[in-house]
């Protein structure tokens, strides 16, 4: 934000364990969990905020208190300008205790920003703003690495990638719950060789994070292929997320294969439309420009074929060359959405001994999952479409279609509703390709570069800040 001339400033809340232990229990009971709080625990919980409050230099035009630790702040303050309440996690349906407690402070503040719009709670009718995350892409965890400096910084720690790896980074608390990561684990290499890495470390305002830690220790030192680190490395997170083709990789072929798609709107501004007559003259400018580009291109590759022999240019690098011959298998089973479905696209599957599950039409998933069995399999001479229903209307297709819900659909969700990419905001093949690629790259696991939602001219102009580096 100060590089768009904002003046911006960070207050930061210390305190001691009394305060950690108070609101501890408050941030579990906003999470559904039953807890006790004493009188004590709210005194000690509001002195802190109220000597924050005095000596905090707060002379901002807006003022944004995160997370329930300094929320009773706004209690003690004057307040001249707006006052904002970001709550980065689930408000919607807390204990009554709770309720009880933080209104007082919360209805004091003028709006309240959450993660989701189901996170709003009917008991604060304030205006509740969606605030998708947002995470510095010029962070060292961001950038892009080697693949070199990935297997250099990987074999620092001992994490070997002859195996496909399941990762988890986050701090270590009973809400990213490591111990039932550890027990998915367990049960996914029943079935598949892999290697789990936990990534974590221990916030110093949670008292309940060393029990979490030994408990972690202890099964992950009697578990095989298990790695924890809680070293603070964000080189080392950003090479764990730079092991993408590890992500795909399956001992025995490739498995099942979700399809889907979505559509995003392109920038469409009539302010930068042209005339006609224009867009003639401009053709025929790209039309020359185009013609000398090509010329230059068949120099340079008379030049390299001179000095590297005759090559195609495009040649996988040779780590890369095994995941490349893994793709070329085929997969035992295709699930897609209705968007993918016609008799040409079911029979060729099929011809090549690819099961495959496409709805004829479109339904929603709660319609499928109420639907009736079928009482007989079609007649002999039924169409595509016909057979294609009746197997998705039987339960063990049913349920191995549904894993679409869990594998590929979230991904456009997260892109377009956490990350707000609704629409491109710049013109270009190249541009709104990198803006995709922020987009993708934001629904990875660590690497995550997400984009803030689109609804305010200051965040577009940062999506384009964004894009247009990605292009540089």
């Amino acid at each position: 934000m100060n590089d768009l001339d904002v003046n911006a400033d960070w207050n930061l809340l210390y305190g001691d364990s009394a305060l950690f232990a108070v609101t501890r229990k408050l941030h579990t009971a906003i999470q559904r969990e039953d807890v006790e709080v004493t009188g004590e625990g709210m005194d000690a919980y509001l002195s802190v905020n109220r000597a924050f409050a005095l000596h905090s230099p707060i002379v901002h035009n807006l003022v944004v208190v995160h997370d329930p630790q300094p929320l009773p702040m706004i209690r003690f303050r004057r307040r001249e300008n707006p006052w904002v309440w970001r709550c980065h996690i689930d408000p919607s349906t807390p204990k009554e205790r709770v309720i009880e407690l933080l209104s007082p402070f919360v209805l004091r503040y003028d709006a309240t920003g959450v993660s989701s719009k189901a996170f709003h709670h009917p008991r604060w009718p304030m205006d509740t703003h969606v605030m998708p995350p947002a995470i510095d892409p010029f962070a060292k965890v961001n950038r892009e690495l080697s693949q070199e400096e990935v297997d250099a910084k990987l074999a620092e720690y001992g994490i070997a990638c002859d195996k496909s790896l399941i990762g988890q980074v986050s701090r270590l608390d009973k809400w990213k719950d490591p111990l039932g990561v550890l027990e998915i684990f367990r049960r996914v290499k029943q079935d598949a060789d892999c290697r789990l890495v936990l990534l974590g470390n221990l916030a110093t305002d949670d008292p309940e994070g060393p029990e979490i830690f030994l408990q972690g220790s202890e099964q992950a030192g009697t578990a095989e292929d298990v790695a924890l680190i809680t070293r603070n490395d964000l080189q080392l997170v950003n090479a764990h997320s730079g092991m993408r083709p590890s992500y795909c990789r399956c001992p025995s072929g490739m498995g099942q294969v979700a399809i889907d798609g979505t559509k995003i709107k392109a920038s469409a501004s009539k302010h930068r439309a042209m005339s006609y007559a224009r867009m003639e003259k401009e053709e025929k400018r790209l039309r020359e420009e185009i013609a000398r580009s090509f010329e230059a291109v068949e120099a340079t590759d008379h030049g390299e074929d001179e000095n590297y022999g005759v090559k195609r240019g495009d040649e996988l690098p040779e780590h890369l060359k095994p995941e490349a011959q893994r793709l070329k298998e085929r997969p035992r089973e295709v699930l897609a959405d209705a968007g993918y479905f016609s008799d040409d696209n079911v029979t060729t599957l099929q011809e090549r001994k690819i099961a495959v599950l496409i709805p004829p039409e479109r339904v929603r998933h709660q319609e499928r999952r109420e639907c009736s069995l079928p009482s007989a399999p079609p007649s002999e001479g039924a169409s595509v479409a016909e057979w294609m229903s009746y197997r998705l209307r039987l339960p063990e297709n049913q349920q191995r279609y549904r894993k679409r819900e869990q594998s590929v659909e979230p991904v456009f969700g997260q892109i377009k509703e956490a990350r707000g990419l609704r629409q491109f905001l710049l013109r270009g093949l190249r541009r709104v390709a990198a803006m995709r690629q922020v987009g993708v790259r934001s629904t990875q696991p660590v690497e995550a570069l997400p984009l803030p939602g689109a609804a305010t001219q200051r965040s577009r102009l940062r999506n384009r800040q964004w894009a247009e580096t990605a292009c540089s």
